[in-house]
């Protein structure tokens, strides 16, 4: 079910990130590629955005532009502005003393392999206290204990105190899961991203990961970037929705509206793909025809003009700009 109400609830509200004409690319052996084309997006105060697409679309490097964390020297970003409050953070991004003030402290990220995320040889207490060490110097040693056990709490770990003093090895999937994300809130920042919080999680925990990062959304009153192929969890959480191809924006829009409306032929097939109980039991189920091309041979013009089943010529060769067919829905396809 589409959550329809806290879309109208957050409509109005101001835009607290605003990613605009971003262009990240990274050295190859094949030379430099462009990971991110000119993507852009606005978030909300209190919202929750959705990022959504097939794997190696850009989602996740987008997510570490916004971070500065981008790999270096092979990751850049050639241009574009990444506006938080209002200040483009691009030009701090060179400035580690600049961006330690919002990194971790305003803008949070819950990365997609808690067991690689966390250190395995520190217990989970020295790396929960890190966070209070980096941001928050003058806090006393017994106050960082607490503060720790009272976030794993928050997060619905049962016998914090007794959790701080284990390793990483020795949690579930899950816990470790809610540890990281216990770890991105202890900051209390104004943005959290969250780069497919629920994967190699079986369902029930996953639905127990949602619910959770919403109930703390609610509660802290931050806004949320939520990273997934899953256009279920979008549905579910999400009141505005990014659908990215190629490393570009092919359509966003508010959720009603994107699955009531989409416009895109890449997000029409992502959608048609999605079985329901409407599906004729064993059937095959329809399908976007052939593969995402790699970075280095993407076409010159739309990038999934090579399995659109309404390419035109003018598809091969011109890059589709962004254009609004309904009011507060964006598409970049020659369509329209």
């Amino acid at each position: 079910m589409i959550n329809e109400s806290k879309a109208k609830l957050t409509a109005t509200s101001d835009i607290i990130l605003n990613v605009s004409n971003l262009v990240v690319s990274f050295e190859t052996e094949k030379g430099r590629v462009k990971a991110v084309d000119g993507a852009g997006f606005k978030l909300k105060k209190g919202a929750t955005l959705g990022i959504v697409g097939e794997s190696g679309c850009g989602k996740s490097v987008t997510a570490l532009a916004i971070m500065g964390l981008l790999p270096k020297p092979s990751g850049r970003i050639e241009s574009g502005t990444i506006e938080f409050k209002s200040e483009d953070m691009v030009p701090l991004m060179g400035k580690q003393g600049e961006m330690h003030k919002i990194r971790g402290r305003q803008i949070s990220m819950i990365f997609q392999e808690p067991m690689t995320a966390l250190n395995p040889v520190q217990k989970i207490g020295v790396q929960m206290n890190e966070v209070y060490q980096l941001h928050f110097p003058l806090m006393k040693s017994h106050d960082m204990d607490n503060a720790s056990i009272s976030m794993l709490a928050q997060v619905g770990i049962a016998s914090p105190d007794k959790v701080i003093r284990q390793y990483p090895h020795e949690l579930s999937g899950g816990m470790r899961q809610r540890v990281m994300i216990a770890m991105a809130l202890s900051s209390k920042p104004d943005i959290l991203i969250a780069d497919e919080p629920t994967t190699a999680l079986d369902v029930t925990v996953q639905a127990q990961i949602l619910d959770m990062i919403n109930d703390l959304q609610a509660k802290l009153g931050m806004s949320v970037i939520i990273i997934t192929h899953d256009l279920g969890v979008i549905a579910e959480n999400c009141d505005d929705a990014v659908v990215m191809y190629g490393g570009r924006v092919a359509e966003r829009a508010a959720v009603p509206d994107l699955f009531s409306n989409p416009v895109h032929p890449y997000t029409q097939g992502l959608l048609k793909s999605i079985p329901g109980f409407a599906t004729t039991p064993k059937s095959t189920l329809p399908t976007i025809k052939g593969q995402v091309p790699s970075l280095d041979k993407m076409p010159s013009g739309c990038r999934f003009s090579n399995r659109c089943d309404h390419v035109m010529e003018i598809c091969r060769s011109a890059v589709p700009l962004e254009t609004e067919p309904a009011k507060g829905h964006f598409v970049a396809c020659h369509k329209y």
